[in-house]
């Protein structure tokens, strides 16, 4: 679902995104769903060409405000934060 604009349920949920991801070269193509599944495959990913495709649930606070960052800048700051590891 989309959820910064109500919640509308997009297509993502038909699409095979692990067999995209290998498709197109990744040979190792790791999901998560929780934090220490996150911490794990970012272990595992370290110095390999791959790929985390993280599934989340739908639902959202209810005082989600607007993104107050860009795309740039959140991917800057998440390259700064895998660096330190």
């Amino acid at each position: 679902a989309h959820e910064s604009v109500g919640g509308q349920p997009t297509v993502a949920f038909n699409i095979e995104v692990e067999k995209i991801l290998e498709a197109v070269g990744y040979k190792n193509v790791y999901k998560a769903s929780t934090t220490e599944e996150i911490k794990d495959c970012l272990e595992k990913m370290k110095d390999k060409k791959a790929c985390l495709v993280i599934y989340t649930k739908e639902g959202s606070r209810d005082d989600l405000g607007r993104p107050t960052k860009t795309p740039i800048e959140n991917k800057e700051a998440i390259m700064a934060e895998l660096q330190k590891n």
